[in-house]
């Protein structure tokens, strides 16, 4: 049985992977922030880790046993324009959306399985840009990382993945968003509709699975034609 070890579990695309993967059987290990949260996320086992506070990764991650595939689902959008934004809210959005993933990958890399997997979210801000230049910023960090990583990991039989989604529903960053806002969005987007956070979790899913053993440092697409590369 596969253990998947799953950060922003408490919202959004993290806890629509980790419904799926308990309701296909496999273990969950949850990242957590507090004990609080343990009485409100469903898992096999929890992991208290803050991703503001990167230096405290080693410890955290000390006692956890092998994984087979790690989801970095956790991120911060403050919706500022650059000319807008504090030195707080830069640090903090490149913290947790950029540097604190790429040194859990550090740590977790030695915990990584044979053949596991290491999936990462990007954003197709990631890509084109976006109104918050810090979260843009941040996403094309992790888009080049992914990369860079994919191949480290290629000579252990292991895998590093992207995914990129556009504006998707059920999550935090699109339901504070105003109606105006999305409804904008929503006309720039060819098929007509936001991805769902269960569908940007089967997409997890599949990058996890045999089915995608020869796709590493791949940044997949998910944002219903509004970007197109």
């Amino acid at each position: 049985m596969r253990r998947h070890l799953i950060s922003g579990v408490s919202s959004g695309i993290g806890a629509a992977y980790a419904a799926l993967v308990r309701a296909r059987g496999e273990q969950v290990v949850a990242i957590i922030r507090d004990e609080r949260q343990r009485s409100t996320i469903a898992a096999d086992d929890y992991v208290m880790f803050d991703y503001a506070q990167p230096d405290n990764a080693a410890a955290a991650f000390a006692k956890l046993n092998a994984i087979n595939v790690f989801v970095n689902a956790a991120g911060v959008l403050h919706g500022e324009n650059f000319a807008d934004m504090t030195i707080a809210q830069y640090q903090d959005t490149m913290t947790v959306n950029l540097l604190t993933p790429m040194i859990l990958a550090q740590v977790l890399a030695p915990k990584l399985a044979a053949k596991g997997v290491m999936i990462f979210m990007g954003s197709i801000s990631g890509h084109k840009g976006s109104f918050d230049d810090a979260y843009a910023a941040s996403k094309g960090g992790i888009h080049s990382f992914v990369k860079s990583l994919a191949l480290k990991l290629a000579p252990h039989g292991q895998r590093a993945v992207c995914i990129a989604p556009g504006v998707t529903q059920d999550t935090r960053m699109t339901d504070a968003r105003p109606q105006h806002e999305k409804d904008d969005v929503l006309k720039k987007i060819p098929l007509g509709r936001f991805a769902r956070a269960e569908d940007i979790a089967e997409w997890i899913w599949f990058c996890a699975s045999p089915a995608a053993a020869s796709m590493t440092g791949a940044i997949i697409d998910i944002n219903g034609g509004q970007y197109l590369r």
